[in-house]
């Protein structure tokens, strides 16, 4: 049990989560694949026999700056108030984030900003944020499909400053300012969405 990878660089990142209380830079070659596999990890909490909680109360939760990584399956939670999102998606990142529970005190569940940042993020209940669900902004874009964006204090899915997201098949409701805001030179494409 614990962590394994196909590459030292991904291995040795993860293997410092207890030090940074689960702030996880994915940084791992293209084809490298870090597992966590189920029990007591450091810096990560158990849910459950099946679930796997990454969770920071001080920083971002899970940061990608890689061309290719894939999470499946995780509780990410940011426990701290502040300008730390759970997730964080930067310029360059094509990830897979897919059926995670995401949530956060802090001003964003998932933040998605800069050039070629473009996750495929499916399956998701994004929620409970204490502002935003989604930040898709500073010419990020992506896709995000099939998730549930739910019960945030601001809007559910927020886009601006040249952030350019296809949004489908999501159910985006009860968020408290808005399901959907885009502005200040926002743009996208939305299809097949439930807002309410």
């Amino acid at each position: 049990e614990g962590i394994s990878s196909s590459s030292s660089t991904a291995s040795s990142m993860l293997s410092s989560l207890g030090s940074r209380t689960a702030s996880l830079a994915a940084r791992a070659a293209p084809i490298s694949t870090a597992r966590i596999n189920r029990g007591l990890q450091q810096g990560l909490k158990m849910l459950s026999r099946s679930k796997v909680v990454l969770r920071s109360e001080d920083g971002t939760t899970l940061r990608f700056n890689t061309n290719k990584a894939r999470v499946s399956h995780l509780v990410i939670e940011q426990g701290g108030e502040g300008q730390n999102p759970a997730v964080h998606v930067e310029r360059g990142s094509q990830v897979e984030i897919d059926s995670c529970d995401i949530t956060c005190k802090s001003y964003a569940c998932v933040v998605i900003s800069g050039e070629d940042a473009k996750p495929y993020i499916h399956g998701c209940r994004i929620h409970n944020g204490g502002g935003g669900g989604v930040y898709v902004l500073n010419s990020g874009g992506g896709d995000l499909v099939d998730n549930d964006i739910e019960l945030n204090a601001l809007a559910g899915v927020n886009v601006e400053a040249g952030g350019n997201p296809t949004v489908s098949r999501c159910r985006i409701s009860k968020n408290q300012a808005a399901g959907l805001l885009v502005y200040n030179y926002g743009l996208g494409v939305y299809t097949e969405n439930d807002i309410y």
